[in-house]
């Protein structure tokens, strides 16, 4: 059996003053006031508009000269003489030759009507029948003249058979090889598989088979144990893997810088009984720092922090600074696989 390691709960804030000017903080995108201003306001006035002259008709402007109401079409276009007598369009009446009107034409001459003789009829000519008497048969008939000695048809259903005499006994290699398998509990003895009576005769099936051989129970892990997190500013617990989550797991978070210029960030491990349990009752798994931060105003500086739980209870926790693509990790076996809380 594995020795169990002591592990002493730290009140929180969990060393805080041992962490003073490292502390890190969740990132949260950087809030910039709303400007109302523009270009558009500031160079574009409001132009004063100019009042229109009243439209009565006692502010009408006097005219200068009489209005002539002619235009340059009726200048261009005069109306034609009217006095003058038009001519008419019709033809002059002329009065007909003295010679007599021929009712010939060319036409008339050059296609005379021809002389088309009696067309014959289309009908056909009526015949008269045979004298003979008229025989229903054909050569369908002549040709294929009926076989004799042809057998008659026989039946397609099967032959009847006598009954078997032999008693059936019910057993077979289905019932014999598949038989309810037990579904075994936890923390309770095996039971029996049931066994097929046959009797004693070894020429029978026995109640094992290669297929239950093979397949042998085997045991889920269980969930996570503890709530999973990192300390924060000022000393508090932030989840990133709840309690009871399946494992194998992994969770990560955006954190950055609290103070300004400030150039290291220490991952401080917790592992709390509930997720939103008592704070007094967490205890510190590991820390490490992550420097290499180039200093600037704070909350500028992106970290994330990954934290991978495996299926032996090791917790892999890394910190990557995306500045400058620079990296820490650290491992966490036996402090989390034997870790208790108290109560």
């Amino acid at each position: 059996m594995a020795q169990e390691l002591e592990v002493t709960p730290i009140k929180s804030p969990w060393k805080a003053e041992t962490f003073k000017d490292k502390e890190m903080t969740p990132w949260m995108p950087w809030v910039v006031p709303l400007e109302s201003t523009s270009t558009y306001t500031a160079h574009y006035k409001n132009w004063g508009t100019q009042r229109s002259p009243s439209c009565k008709p006692k502010n009408e402007r006097v005219a200068t000269a009489p209005f002539n109401a002619r235009s340059t079409a009726q200048d261009s276009y005069l109306p034609w003489d009217k006095d003058g007598r038009r001519e008419s369009c019709k033809p002059l009446a002329k009065s007909l030759g003295h010679s007599k009107f021929e009712n010939s034409t060319t036409h008339r001459d050059a296609y005379r009507p021809w002389n088309v003789g009696k067309q014959a009829s289309f009908k056909p000519q009526q015949t008269t029948l045979e004298p003979h008497k008229f025989v229903a048969r054909s050569t369908h008939q002549d040709s294929y003249v009926g076989h004799d000695g042809v057998e008659p048809r026989r039946p397609f259903l099967p032959a009847e058979t006598l009954a078997d005499k032999t008693k059936f006994d019910g057993i077979s290699t289905m019932n014999a090889h598949y038989l309810p398998w037990p579904v075994q509990k936890n923390g309770m003895a095996p039971r029996p598989v049931p066994q097929l009576d046959l009797g004693g005769d070894p020429r029978m099936p026995t109640g094992t088979t290669a297929h239950r051989d093979a397949y042998t129970e085997l045991r889920l892990p269980s969930g996570c144990k503890a709530a999973l997190g990192v300390q924060v500013i000022p000393g508090k617990f932030h989840l990133m893997i709840p309690k009871g989550s399946s494992i194998p797991t992994k969770k990560s978070g955006i954190f950055t810088t609290t103070a300004d210029n400030q150039q290291v960030i220490e991952v401080v491990v917790i592992a709390m009984p509930d997720n939103n349990g008592n704070p007094d009752l967490g205890v510190e798994l590991g820390h490490f720092p992550l420097g290499k931060i180039l200093p600037t105003r704070a909350g500028v500086a992106q970290v994330d922090v990954t934290m991978n739980l495996g299926l032996d209870s090791s917790i892999r926790v890394t910190a990557h600074n995306r500045q400058n693509d620079y990296q820490v990790s650290m491992i966490i076996r036996d402090k989390f696989k034997y870790l208790k809380f108290e109560r």
